[in-house]
């Protein structure tokens, strides 16, 4: 993925804001995203499905339906090339433990 040059790349591993506070946690992205552009390969910890008491959603062939349509519409919304509009979705997510949960 990052070829030989990994051996030459910094590299700084960090954890997902505990906060729930969208705002928070755009801050800290947008912090982080500066180490990017330095060419710094930031590692973060974390799941979109974080239920380690199901741990079958770990593996892709066991995890249910409802898990994996939630994971590629992250993987999607998270892509999307409008300027603005993305950081919009992400602080008009409800939060809370209801949330979090599909």
């Amino acid at each position: 993925m990052f070829g030989d040059k990994v051996d030459d790349m910094p590299i700084v591993q960090v954890s997902i804001e505990r906060s729930d506070d969208p705002e928070e946690n755009w801050a800290v992205g947008k912090a982080i995203s500066k180490l990017r552009e330095e060419g710094i390969l930031v590692l973060v910890g974390g799941l979109t499905i974080n239920n380690l008491h199901d741990r079958k959603h770990f593996v892709e062939k066991l995890a249910s339906p409802d898990v994996k349509m939630f994971d590629q519409a992250i993987i999607v919304h998270g892509c999307i090339p409008i300027p603005g509009l993305s950081e919009s979705c992400m602080l008009s997510h409800p939060t809370g433990i209801v949330h979090d949960y599909p």
